[in-house]
């Protein structure tokens, strides 16, 4: 007995020991194999709804396609509807930028002059902040100046993840049932829960975020448009998806509205940064409490935390993914705590 216990020990050891190697040799091609997957499952995720409304009137076999048609005639309207101007204001933006650029570099010199006319110690400070702003900025300049390539690499993935969506739906009863028995008995009740709940809670997230981030971009491109600002759709377009990043996601989208209005003078930048913030309070205090609810109250020293650890180890995506992660966790050990009141 003790030696087919220790046997069964050893091959587990092996078997982890072997996935840490498989994980560090082939890092890279698992981890896009899994944000192929995730991605996957995230469209899957959202797309269900609509699947079981369709679902009530038909079989479910052609409740899916059907779904993925309703998805591609929207996005095809989307694209035909939007994509002429966006192009034509990128445009716009990408030509004006080394304007707002230079003309933010000579109101920076002007007050380090004066800074140094006062005998402030410390002249140098704004320069330093320049040349902060120009490091910041030169990636986006750079990923804008390769958006071909870097577009159609993202149209391949983004292919593949609908297609593995397609897949994940159409055989979505098999993959739950196969899910379900993966689970020892003893703790499938409790694992089912799990998935229930946290499906609830990132359902709730999901749908309300999006519609948060719609709202604040379309508040953000009507305010820009009557400051007169030409770009306001690109504009609006990066703040809204930078709100989906707490904290620091509508100080960073909103700075490149700010740098652009710059160009016209104070007044304009003054005036867009009342803009931004008047939407940001419209957001804090109305929107997001009447559509995301309780979803998203976590401490913000904790959000925070998670945050920083996201931005770190995966950049901008790390920090997108943190509120459902800890969604997810919080889920998870919320139904953990409460597992021996589960029938």
């Amino acid at each position: 007995m003790e030696t087919a216990r220790y046997k069964k020990r050893a091959g587990m050891l092996l078997a982890v020991a072997a996935l840490v190697a498989l994980l560090i040799f082939f890092r890279e091609p698992i981890g896009l194999l899994i944000s192929l997957c995730v991605g996957g499952l995230v469209i899957a995720f959202v797309l269900s709804p609509l699947c079981n409304r369709l679902a009530r009137h038909m079989p479910w076999k052609n409740a899916v396609p059907l779904a993925f048609v309703l998805l591609a005639a929207a996005l095809v309207l989307l694209v035909g509807l939007l994509m002429p101007p966006l192009i034509r204001q990128l445009t716009t933006l990408i030509n004006a930028l080394p304007d707002s650029m230079a003309y933010l570099q000579e109101l920076i010199s002007g007050l380090r002059g004066q800074m140094e006319t006062w005998g402030i110690p410390g002249a140098d400070l704004p320069e330093m902040g320049m040349q902060a702003l120009q490091k910041a900025i030169s990636p986006i300049m750079n990923g804008t100046f390769n958006a071909a390539g870097n577009a159609i690499n993202g149209i391949g993935r983004l292919g593949l993840m609908l297609f593995l969506s397609y897949y994940f739906l159409k055989d979505k009863q098999r993959l739950q049932l196969m899910a379900e028995l993966a689970v020892p008995c003893g703790g499938r009740r409790v694992a089912l829960k799990m998935a229930e709940t946290v499906k609830q809670d990132l359902n709730v997230y999901l749908r309300g975020q999006m519609t948060v981030s719609l709202l604040v971009g379309m508040m953000t491109a009507v305010g820009l448009l009557f400051l007169g600002e030409s770009a306001f759709l690109v504009l609006g377009l990066v703040v809204g998806v930078m709100n989906l990043v707490p904290y620091f996601g509508p100080i960073l989208g909103g700075i490149p509205a700010v740098i652009m209005a710059l160009s016209a003078g104070w007044s304009r930048a003054l005036a867009t940064i009342l803009l931004l913030f008047a939407v940001q309070q419209i957001d804090g205090m109305i929107i997001s409490p009447a559509v995301m609810g309780s979803a998203t109250r976590f401490s913000p020293a904790l959000v925070l935390v998670f945050l920083t650890l996201g931005g770190s180890l995966g950049g901008m995506m790390g920090m997108l993914l943190t509120l459902p992660v800890l969604i997810i966790v919080r889920g998870c050990f919320r139904v953990w705590v409460q597992k021996d009141e589960i029938v």
